[in-house]
């Protein structure tokens, strides 16, 4: 879906080598322009397959804090619709989907476990699937309680004993909680960003940057501080992707914080 593509299109702005399985585009001038971009961008779209349904589209509406809504059709049946057969995951690699391919998301995530694919849920809070060494990623959209950090430091102590994974709840502006058994859980404070356009793709962008440590064998902290820095630098332009942080951009604010 978009939150995929986000996702892949910034890691792949910054070298990382990514595999896009998107979601059925349909067919028509809409399925076109969506696969010539994701072209243009690099991303190879051998596993962005067509079919008789319309691509699905979603407004975004942007208020002047930079606060965006989305409206969205033809979403409904996208949990209908099978990851490609042809695909296995390799050893090791870093598996992440998108909740809004519901079951076929959960079923392909298993798959990748089995074999011995790393999994990133995203937006998954179905906590039987996961397990230890597992990472989750949600926000305050879905879970918690925005704005109360004790609230969500609680809730995400649960799920990490509940599950053994790390676990990880944004909160916007108000930073994220995250954490596993052996490092404990606590609040991270977010970089300032007074100049923030739109936060479409903020949390795609985290996801982006934490990947990329992760598949670099970072710590955990770096790769949470390169991710909540790559969050916050992508709110600075109107559109997830129109121009994401570049590498470079995100290590010179993850290392010397100023404010943005």
């Amino acid at each position: 879906g978009g939150e995929a593509a986000n996702t892949a299109l910034i890691l792949r702005s910054w070298g990382t080598d990514v595999i896009l399985l998107g979601n059925r585009i349909g067919q028509g001038e809409t399925a076109k322009m969506l696969r010539q971009l994701l072209e243009d961008s690099g991303l190879s779209t051998e596993f962005v397959y067509e079919d008789s349904g319309l691509a699905p589209v979603c407004d975004i509406y942007v208020t002047p804090d930079g606060e965006r809504t989305m409206f969205g059709t033809g979403f409904t049946n996208l949990g209908q619709r099978t990851f490609p057969e042809d695909f296995t995951p390799t050893r090791n690699c870093w598996v992440t989907t998108d909740s809004n391919v519901s079951e076929a998301g959960k079923t392909f995530m298993l798959s990748a476990r089995a074999a011995a694919a790393k999994l990133y849920w995203m937006d998954n809070l179905d906590l039987s699937l996961l397990q230890a060494g597992d990472l989750l990623q949600t926000s305050t959209d879905l879970a918690g309680k925005k704005g109360d950090i004790q609230a969500n430091l609680s809730l995400v102590s649960q799920w990490v004993n509940n599950t053994e994974a790390f676990c990880i709840l944004s909160d916007g502006a108000n930073g994220f909680v995250g954490g596993s058994r052996s490092l404990g859980v606590r609040h991270f404070s977010p970089f300032p960003c007074s100049e923030g356009v739109d936060a479409t793709g903020a949390g795609d962008a985290f996801r982006a940057g934490v990947l990329y440590g992760l598949d670099h064998r970072w710590p955990i902290e770096d790769c949470l501080r390169f991710g909540s820095a790559a969050g916050c630098l992508n709110c600075l332009s109107l559109g997830a992707t129109t121009k994401p942080p570049t590498k470079q951009e995100v290590i010179e604010l993850a290392t010397n914080p100023v404010n943005c």
